[in-house]
Parts: C-alpha cells; sequence; structure tokens
C-alpha cells in the first residue's frame, strides 16, 4: 500500500517556498481522508502532519501521471466542492479537469505580433461550484515559467476564498432576462475565466469572460450565453511610455473543432457614431408555445467604432473594436463587452469553442514634441498581440 501511494505521489506539485514538498503519509487516518487531505498540500514543512496541510487544495502535475491516477485526484476534489490546481499541456489539461465538470476553459496559444505561438505548460486553477445538477467555476489561468506560476495561482485561490462566501446556485440567476410569454425564464452563471497577458512595453490585455447556462428546459438543445468582458491597459498607463490603445478584437468559433456547435445570435454589430452599445442576444427555445431565452447589458464606445466581422454560416462571433488613439478611450483603460447565444444537442458529449482576443497599441512619433505636443509625428504601431484560448463544455 505504501509502495502504491509514493508511486501516486510522483509528479504531485505541492508548493510553499518554491520546492516540492509532500505531506507526511505516515499518518493514521482511514483511506478516504488520507487521499484527500493527508497526500498533498501547502506546507514549509517538508515532512508536515495533517494538521500543518492546507487540505482544501490540491495541486497536481498531470503530465508526470497516468491519466486513471490523475482523474481520481481531481475527481476526489472537485466533488467535495474544493479548489484544484492542475498543471501541465493544454490539451491534457483541458481533458483531465472536463472529466469531473461540465466546463473549463485553458489558454492553448499566445498571439506574438500575429503570429501563434502554441503554449506548452499551463497552470489552472479550479474553484468548483455547484450549478443546478451541474459542476461549474471559477477559472484562473497563468501560463507555467516555473513553480512561482503555481504559487501564484494558489495565492489568487486563497484570495477568492477570503473574499466570498459560497453562494447558492439558486441565487446565481441573472436579471436581464427575456420571454415572449409570461414565464419566467434564468441563466446560471456556470463558468468564469479570468486571465492576464503582459505584453511589454505596449499594454496589458485581461479577460474576465463569463458564460452562462440557460435555464429554460428543452428536451433537445441546451442553450448557452457567453459574455466577453476583454479588457486593454494602455504601456502610457502602466509604464508611461506613449504607447496607447489602438485596436481590439476578440471573436468566439463554436465551429473550429468536432462536434460543432450552433451561433444562434450575437451583439453587437457594426456600430458608429454612438457613445453606448446595447447587448441583446437570446434565441427561440419552444414552438408551442414560442418561448426566447435571452439576456442582454450593454458597455460604453467612446471614440470607438465596431466592426462586425461575425459569420452566420460559419458559426463564428467577432468584432473589431477600432479605438480613436489620440483620444481618452486610447490614453486610459479600455473595456469592451460583446456576447452571444450557442446552442448544443442536449445529448452526453463536450463541446469546444476556440476563443481569440488580439490588441495592437499605438504610440505617437514625431520631429519635435514638448509635453506630449508635437508639431510633425506619425502613429507607430505594435503589431497583434493576443491569445487563443479553448473553452470545453458538456452539452
Amino acid at each position: 500500500m505504501r509502495r502504491q501511494i509514493a508511486s501516486m505521489l510522483i509528479g504531485l506539485l505541492i508548493l510553499a517556498t518554491g520546492s516540492m514538498i509532500i505531506a507526511d503519509s505516515s499518518s493514521n487516518v482511514d483511506t478516504e481522508e488520507h487521499f484527500a487531505v493527508a497526500m498533498i498540500g501547502f506546507s514549509n514543512n517538508p515532512n508536515n502532519q495533517m494538521g500543518n496541510v492546507d487540505s482544501s487544495i490540491l495541486a497536481i502535475n498531470v503530465d508526470n501521471l497516468k491519466p486513471k491516477v490523475a482523474k481520481e485526484y481531481i475527481n476526489a476534489q472537485i466533488s467535495r466542492l474544493r479548489p484544484v490546481i492542475v498543471v501541465g499541456d493544454p490539451q491534457r489539461v483541458l481533458h483531465e479537469i472536463l472529466n469531473s465538470t461540465n466546463v473549463v476553459a485553458v489558454p492553448v496559444a499566445r498571439i506574438i505580433n500575429g503570429k501563434e505561438i502554441p503554449i506548452k505548460k499551463v497552470v489552472i486553477g479550479y474553484v468548483p461550484r455547484k450549478v443546478g445538477n451541474k459542476i461549474g467555476g471559477k477559472i484562473l489561468c497563468q501560463e507555467y515559467i516555473g513553480t512561482e506560476s503555481v504559487v501564484s495561482i494558489y495565492q489568487k485561490i486563497k484570495k477568492i476564498e477570503s473574499e466570498e462566501q459560497p453562494v447558492p446556485s439558486s441565487q446565481l440567476k441573472t436579471l436581464a432576462i427575456r420571454t415572449t410569454d409570461s414565464r419566467e425564464s434564468s441563466g446560471s452563471l456556470l463558468g468564469e475565466l479570468s486571465y492576464s497577458w503582459e505584453f511589454s512595453p505596449y499594454g496589458i490585455l485581461s479577460v474576465h469572460d463569463r458564460l452562462y447556462m440557460m435555464g429554460e428546459s428543452n428536451p433537445t438543445y441546451n442553450w448557452f450565453v457567453y459574455h466577453f468582458v476583454v479588457q486593454t491597459e494602455p504601456g502610457d498607463l502602466y509604464w508611461k511610455n506613449g504607447w496607447r490603445n489602438a485596436d481590439l478584437w476578440n471573436s468566439i468559433d463554436v465551429d473550429a473543432y468536432n462536434p460543432p456547435s450552433h451561433l444562434s445570435d450575437y451583439n453587437p454589430t457594426t456600430t458608429v457614431g454612438t457613445s453606448t452599445v446595447s447587448v441583446l442576444v437570446s434565441a427561440s427555445v419552444s414552438d408551442s408555445p414560442e418561448v426566447s431565452v435571452g439576456m442582454s447589458w450593454s458597455y460604453s464606445v467612446p471614440d470607438v467604432v465596431v466592426h462586425d466581422l461575425s459569420s452566420f454560416s460559419r458559426e463564428l462571433a467577432s468584432w473589431w473594436h477600432d479605438i480613436d488613439e489620440s483620444k481618452f478611450v486610447g490614453k486610459d483603460s479600455y473595456k469592451i463587452q460583446p456576447g452571444a447565444m450557442i446552442r448544443v444537442p442536449q445529448t452526453p458529449g463536450t463541446y469546444l469553442w476556440k476563443v481569440e482576443y488580439g490588441a495592437q497599441w499605438g504610440k505617437k512619433v514625431g520631429n519635435y514634441c514638448i509635453f506630449g505636443h508635437c508639431l510633425s509625428y506619425h502613429w507607430d504601431y505594435s503589431g497583434r498581440y493576443g491569445a487563443v484560448v479553448v473553452w470545453g463544455v458538456k452539452g
């Protein structure tokens, strides 16, 4: 038994001071408690006892474990609604977490000057919660650059735990729900993605996207609302170097992988000369009586032109926000919130969606400048920077 336990510990990433440490496996506890609490944890003492183990969080490197073993560890943690940190190849991490949940998102590539660069190893922090009869949660992402990446995710999870009390799934309801008859329909927050990329010296791109599961029952299909929340911080705001916001791109392709999903609706469409856009995404879910489910919100577009690059024929929702870099929206942080309604069959299966983010920053370059004012100048641009994230959703 001890030989089996020791072999399962190989590859586990248990961190506190940057080194690999494991909890003392000699504690006299039953197998279930030993597995869930004593085998792994964060501690400054490599010979720690159960009392020193942070038993609420598990950290595991799936690249060094057989799939069956990784699945057992992750499922044991998530089934108890305890956070888990998973390290490894992006595709492997996605499928291992999705074995125990209904949704996950994993970054698979960075976009550097317009070119996709595959990410070899990621760290995903998953804070699970019950949403009806499904398991969703908060998803914290970071590229793996060493043990400090895992420590960073661990600290973010502890911050979430200190700031939030568990919210009953019955309270995870959205307010802006529309139906065409008198019955109430609801959407529940299933997944939240949090991820930031620093592209020095140009700027920082951050996302806090949300995925809602629509509550209206239908025997054939499930509907989801994808709510983008994408922010750009210009280099001039962060590093005082003159780089300003110029462009934002974002898209969701629900037909990029098999089996395909269906894009039912999206918003906004092309918008010029307005300060605010309203986003309403909806779909008909029943023929008799006809019932539509939907969500709505709005966001600011001052000195911004929204270009609609979407395609129903390709199941693609895509936008380009053309920012006037010479105005305040260019020098301050700016946030966009497009959205899409997605339909998937209500059958056992996993559906993968490709989500892309991109940003470009500009800098005023002149022959003679004083206090930011140039007598003769032109704009120099950074090229396109961003990331590709794959979402996995169960039907």
